[in-house]
């Protein structure tokens, strides 16, 4: 049987840590991904050259014969 005391002891709460790390890493990647987008493209502006007398090729046939 059990004694009186260890049935009103009650268990001290706990404080559950790995969910709350996971929430805040979500999180943190969430905001990071969010202010990348924010931040406008700062490349240089390029012209680059183009061919003008560029001829379309025509596809190349392959015929492939097997003998026994």
């Amino acid at each position: 049987m059990r004694r009186r005391r260890d049935l009103l002891e009650r268990e001290r709460p706990r404080l559950e840590i790995v969910p709350m790390i996971d929430i805040m890493m979500f999180l943190l990647v969430f905001f990071v991904m969010i202010v990348l987008k924010m931040i406008p493209d700062s490349g240089v502006a390029l012209k680059l050259p183009g061919a003008q007398t560029a001829k379309e090729l025509k596809p190349a046939q392959v015929v492939v014969m097997i003998d026994a």
